[in-house]
């Protein structure tokens, strides 16, 4: 009955495992006209355990040492107004909204690198 015990923990213990590593790796990327908005959700993320930048064109995200990007090269964003929030039921979002001015356009620079505060 012990190694049945055994089987069974080492079974549950596997699957909770990879769920965890599918919930990791998931978010969801969704382009308007206005803006890119990254969504996920990991269960008890806080503020404090994510790190956000956007560094040459790469939107870079980080939970608990996970590391995600999204290319933005080939779009207009306006960077600076990027805005992060994680809710409280454990979503972070992350909305980079894009230049609309067509003179803003020609004032990007590629070789920017900002962190981006977490509310």
């Amino acid at each position: 009955m012990a190694q049945n015990n055994n089987l069974f923990s080492r079974i549950w213990s596997q699957l909770v495992n990879n769920v965890n590593q599918l919930i990791k790796r998931y978010y969801e990327v969704n382009e308007t006209e206005d803006s890119l908005t990254v969504r996920q959700y990991v269960p008890g993320l806080r503020k404090e355990d994510v790190k956000i930048r956007v560094d040459h064109n790469l939107l870079r995200f980080t939970i608990n040492g996970n590391g995600h990007g999204h290319d933005l090269t080939g779009k207009h964003y306006n960077i600076y107004q990027t805005k992060a929030h994680v809710s409280d039921d454990h979503e972070l979002n992350i909305v980079v909204p894009k230049i609309k001015d067509e003179e803003e356009r020609y004032q990007e620079d590629d070789d920017v690198a900002i962190h981006v505060n977490v509310e």
